[in-house]
């Protein structure tokens, strides 16, 4: 009801986001290594995505994954209902469901990672082969999440580090402080052991990606790699790590995320407290606390170390569980109505923002739409006998970004696909397709140079000029700049 609740209106008002005009990501997401995904497309799930369906079979995942997490950590009442609802509503994945062909995939890897750290811990209080049957399936989870998206990796060691600390709080379904810790070290133990699982589920990953390009004849390709910068001295790469945790941590990150500073609060009364009762913890046991909290609230940001650029929103995957496990570790002793309060007051709080960004996003499809009708009509007017199966057409530049409707500091939401890379002819030709506006073709190498000698002495649409054939080629000038080819020119 949450998740219902949080993403309702992206859930009755469609729009064709940014990457769903592919019809087939198949070899795409294998190049990216993310065969796990590309298997559920081909064997279970509707490829690219279907409206509606597929963003509720990913809120439905979401959900499984949240009510596993609360069982993991033996919550029950106003503290269960405060982990799920903080989890399913933090806004930081509608980043992620903003790519709706790999919403229901990346909410299912969620609940794999979820899944295997419950495998793991079962596993720990068998013997003998049921033990090493257990062990198998948690890598085999580990290993699918992460061949789902690849950010997913740091899923499952954050939530064993929260159900350390949980069980590290004493608590258990009924609320009672009476329950056995385990020692420091047996945690210890727990998270070495994991550390190993996790390396072997790495080696496999690895191993699986390489052998499925192989098998399909796909060269790789890294989506983070074009994000990492490490060329530049110790000191700037320190100040540009530093900055980008300073904004995770404080929630100024991105729009909506301003809630992720209550994790960051929350993580400090954790550590104040295991501080203030050194003497009583003792030093190991304090230490030990420490460790936990602040491995949950940084392991998020982990993929911050790997560039001097600020990340897309949609790579820190973990923070809506971070944000969770921590406000509800430091929360779940009070009075339950103010948990329940406070759940609830979040909860309105992520709906607004979440059905803000999906709501800008309409509106600026709605204006693409006009803007390509319009640009069509044109066309069909000043040559009547246009033939799209003989005459290609060429997108010159893009439009500004500058939609009144689009939020600040809000990513790709809200973005028009005329103004995507500066202009991207496949994308828009891909647009005209879905929309039923044009069917046509882009020009090729040859068909753009003969029309980049003509598109310098035209205007800029919506000059009725700005559309012109030249050369057998039909071109349309959106901007003074060329835009993104998928061929050199030069």
């Amino acid at each position: 009801m949450a998740s219902l609740l949080v993403y309702g209106y992206p859930l009755t008002h469609f729009s064709l986001p940014i990457d769903g005009e592919f019809a087939d990501n198949f070899a795409q997401t294998i190049a990216f290594g993310r065969w796990g995904h590309s298997l559920l497309r081909a064997w279970l799930l509707p490829e690219p995505f279907t409206p509606f369906f597929t963003l509720l079979v990913a809120l439905l995942a979401l959900s499984l994954a949240a009510t596993l997490g609360a069982r993991l950590l033996r919550l029950s009442g106003a503290g269960a209902l405060l982990f799920t609802t903080l989890l399913v509503g933090f806004p930081q994945l509608a980043y992620q469901f903003e790519f709706i062909n790999q919403a229901d995939t990346l909410a299912i890897g969620y609940l794999l990672g979820i899944a295997s750290v419950w495998l793991f811990v079962n596993a720990l209080a068998l013997r003998g082969a049921p033990r090493w049957g257990g062990l198998l399936l948690a890598t085999g989870c580990y290993v699918y999440a992460i061949g789902i998206y690849q950010s997913l990796v740091v899923i499952p060691p954050l939530m064993l580090l929260g159900r350390l600390a949980f069980i590290e709080a004493g608590t258990d379904a009924s609320g009672d402080d009476a329950r056995p810790r385990i020692a420091p070290r047996q945690g210890l133990a727990q998270l070495a052991g994991f550390a190993l699982l996790s390396l072997v589920a790495l080696a496999l990953y690895v191993a699986i990606t390489r052998w499925t390009q192989a098998h399909f004849a796909i060269a790789g390709s890294s989506y983070l790699a074009g994000f990492v910068n490490l060329g530049l001295g110790p000191w700037a790469y320190l100040h540009a790590v530093t900055a980008q945790l300073a904004q995770g941590l404080g929630g100024r990150q991105n729009f909506g995320l301003a809630s992720f500073a209550l994790a960051s609060a929350a993580a400090a009364l954790l550590l104040a407290t295991a501080l203030l009762r050194w003497r009583t913890l003792g030093a190991g046991r304090s230490a030990y606390r420490w460790l936990l909290t602040l491995g949950m609230l940084l392991l998020p940001f982990v993929f911050c170390l790997t560039s001097r650029y600020a990340l897309p929103p949609r790579i820190f995957v973990a923070t809506s569980l971070s944000l969770a496990l921590l406000v509800t570790l430091a929360l779940y002793r009070r009075d339950p109505r103010w948990l329940l309060g406070l759940a609830a007051l979040l909860l309105l709080i992520h709906g607004a923002r979440v059905s803000q960004l999906f709501a800008s996003d309409a509106a600026v499809r709605q204006a693409d739409v006009l803007m390509a009708n319009r640009i069509a009509t044109a066309l069909y007017l000043q040559y009547p006998d246009f033939d799209p199966a003989r005459t290609p057409v060429y997108f010159h530049g893009g439009i500004a970004n500058d939609s009144v409707h689009k939020l600040p500091r809000s990513d790709v939401f809200g973005s028009s696909f005329f103004a995507w890379d500066g202009g991207n002819n496949i994308r828009l030709r891909l647009f005209f397709r879905y929309y039923g506006i044009g069917d046509w073709r882009n020009a090729d190498r040859d068909e753009t140079r003969r029309a980049l000698h003509q598109v310098e002495a035209m205007p800029i649409w919506p000059n009725p000029g700005a559309i012109q054939r030249h050369d057998g080629v039909m071109i349309v000038k959106l901007g003074a700049h060329r835009g993104w080819l998928p061929f050199s020119v030069e």
